[in-house]
């Protein structure tokens, strides 16, 4: 009888670890798919943020020209030397105010360029404010997500855990073995 008895315990451990790892497998399909709709939005939200990088480079050089064509102007239209002081100081003020401004939309354009290539490795600046923004617009599908992948590690390391504890017995056991000889 025991050995029927060991038999049916075998049965169920084993029908309890075919459960168990149909389980975790569905696990997994659940957070690839959760992962793939994440990672669908974040990429459409990529496109978008990369369509509207270029339109402000394409936006910021077009300054650029018109404020270089100013300060031409300006150059070109210099105060002679017989114009009142005050006439110069306004003209000298507006060349360096326009200086100032064509500095300004330099630096913005070296920033926004310096972004965009920056958007092809993975950890970019433009990357991880996609995956914030994806976070903050679709939370529930992110909490899903977080949820999913702790699922997943929890599992894991409880697969671990028992790993560990089987073979802590099984060398335990052989070494109560040798100790009876």
């Amino acid at each position: 009888m025991s050995s029927d008895s060991g038999l049916v315990k075998a049965d169920a451990l084993l029908h309890e670890a075919r459960d168990d790892v149909a389980a975790f497998d569905s696990l997994l399909e659940k957070r690839a798919q959760l992962e793939h709709e994440f990672n669908s939005l974040a990429d459409a939200c990529l496109l978008e943020k990369v369509a509207q990088v270029e339109r402000i480079e394409e936006r910021l050089e077009a300054m650029i020209a018109r404020q270089r064509d100013k300060i031409q102007s300006l150059q070109n239209h210099k105060p002679g030397l017989f114009k009142l002081p005050k006439a110069r100081g306004v003209w000298a003020e507006q060349c360096q105010q326009a200086q100032s401004r064509l500095l300004m939309l330099a630096d913005r354009l070296e920033d926004v360029q310096e972004l965009k290539h920056g958007m092809g490795s993975k950890n970019s600046r433009l990357q991880v404010l996609v995956v914030q923004k994806t976070r903050m617009n679709h939370q529930e599908l992110a909490q899903e997500l977080d949820e999913a992948q702790i699922a997943v590690r929890v599992h894991r390391l409880h697969q671990q855990q028992l790993a560990k504890k089987k073979q802590t017995q099984s060398m335990g056991l052989g070494q109560s073995l040798t100790i009876e000889r």
